[in-house]
């Protein structure tokens, strides 16, 4: 069982030390956790956003302190990774280009969160276009605009994120206006060698991952192999939480293995 996806208390929505999420992690019997961090500098461009940007120097001891801690605890067989989710939009790209290279990260996420200089999270819910087609377009496009930034990352997440916000009654982003860019998005990503993850915080949404099973069959039958576990815990009760409904999805769609990431180099690891 693997978690690439998680929050420690240095994200500003995060809650929980990196020592308990350790402690957590290998109560449930993760073999590989990785704790990855908000640094959304997309939000430094938003007028609806006042969250507190990611300290990466602490956050870069804190993780540490805690990697030490593990090596003479009772806590060893976890394999911990240093990483980041960025959040992606046009005018903060020169930004992470001299961010990120700063830091010995792991794995860095690559997130749409942001559309037009507007926070997703705290702006959808009430101001909606009429057409969910308009909405959800216009994010995928900016996730097509993700996978290419002109930055270093290795796994793109949560394609689907908008899904957990709008109110349309059908929140499915694969639909016939949706089906050539979706194509799009997974054709580029094969051809960068970038990851999908199989994300399992979906809110109230009806299915289980973000992206839904629909785009897992469809990248798998495009000849995607890279494919991760999300939880996108902010809590210790969810780290790993989902697991088995993303585990069968990637059975069923024909993987066999989970692709992790260690000092940003792929390794396979057998969905089991």
């Amino acid at each position: 069982m693997i978690d690439s996806h998680t929050h420690s208390l240095h994200s500003h929505d995060g809650h929980e030390t990196i020592l308990s999420m350790i402690r957590k992690a290998k109560k449930l019997g993760l073999v590989y956790l990785a704790i990855t961090d908000h640094l959304d500098l997309d939000y430094l461009f938003c007028e609806t956003s006042s969250e507190r940007k990611l300290n990466i120097k602490k956050y870069h001891k804190s993780f540490q302190r805690a990697s030490f801690l593990q090596t003479i605890s009772s806590l060893k067989g976890v394999q911990l990774a240093f990483g980041v989710e960025v959040g992606y939009s046009q005018k903060s790209v020169s930004l992470y280009k001299e961010e990120l290279p700063q830091y010995p990260f792991d794995i860095i996420i690559n997130s749409v969160h942001t559309l037009n200089d507007i926070d997703l999270y705290h702006f959808l819910p009430k101001n909606q276009p009429a057409e969910k087609k308009e909405i959800f377009i216009d994010y995928l496009n900016a996730v097509y605009d993700s996978i290419d930034p002109g930055y270093e990352y290795d796994v793109l997440g949560h394609i689907g994120y908008v899904s957990r916000y709008v109110t349309y009654f059908k929140k499915n982003l694969l639909f016939d206006d949706t089906r050539d860019i979706i194509d799009m998005i997974l054709k580029k990503a094969i051809n960068l060698d970038k990851t999908i993850e199989l994300n399992t915080n979906v809110k109230s949404l009806p299915q289980h991952t973000i992206p839904e099973s629909a785009i897992i069959k469809r990248y798998r039958e495009l000849g995607g192999e890279n494919l991760t576990f999300g939880s996108d815990a902010h809590l210790l009760n969810r780290i790993g939480d989902g697991y088995e409904n993303a585990r069968q999805l990637a059975l069923s769609c024909g993987f066999k293995y989970w692709t992790i990431y260690l000092k940003r180099i792929p390794k396979k690891i057998l969905i089991n």
